[in-house]
């Protein structure tokens, strides 16, 4: 019961600060993979989806609570569920980070040759940051890795 009233109040209540630094800790913790934060993985993320939902969120808070969510599915191992949110994010924001993020969860599924199209079209994105370039090599390593690599189930970079 506590657990959908908290949600309640992030859907439905104005979000101070507090709060979405509370969220954001709870993040870090979850994704450290500490067996005290991996238990909180499943609530912690009905609890962003929440907050996500709430119309009175900021931009900002809006982004920071995007990239959480997409990165506590990738620490729990939620690809499917991770690879539709930041499908759905970046349709709203158009930002690279969730496209090099879907091409991470593409990898970590298998898919290689759609991680590597991902790549090559979010390469061609006007305004990529020198971040934006380092994380599309370290992916590209990552998949040449995995084509190269002997097959079997791996988790990669996260």
């Amino acid at each position: 019961a506590e657990v959908h009233a908290i949600a309640a109040a992030l859907r439905e209540r104005p979000l101070p600060p507090t709060t979405l630094i509370a969220l954001q800790s709870l993040s870090d913790c979850a994704r450290t993979g500490a067996p005290a934060c991996k238990d909180l993985q499943p609530v912690l993320l009905a609890w962003l989806a929440a907050a996500h939902a709430n119309p009175r969120l900021n931009p900002v808070g809006r982004d920071q609570i995007r990239l959480s969510y997409g990165q506590v599915c990738l620490e729990a191992d939620r690809y499917p569920q991770g690879l539709a949110w930041v499908r759905s994010v970046y349709r709203h924001s158009g930002q690279a980070v969730y496209r090099l993020m879907e091409a991470n969860f593409l990898m970590l599924q298998g898919e290689l040759d759609a991680a590597a199209g991902v790549l090559a079209d979010v390469a061609r994105m006007p305004r990529l940051t020198a971040t934006d370039r380092e994380h599309i090599a370290v992916l590209n390593d990552a998949i040449l890795a995995r084509r190269t690599a002997s097959p079997g189930p791996r988790k990669g970079p996260g």
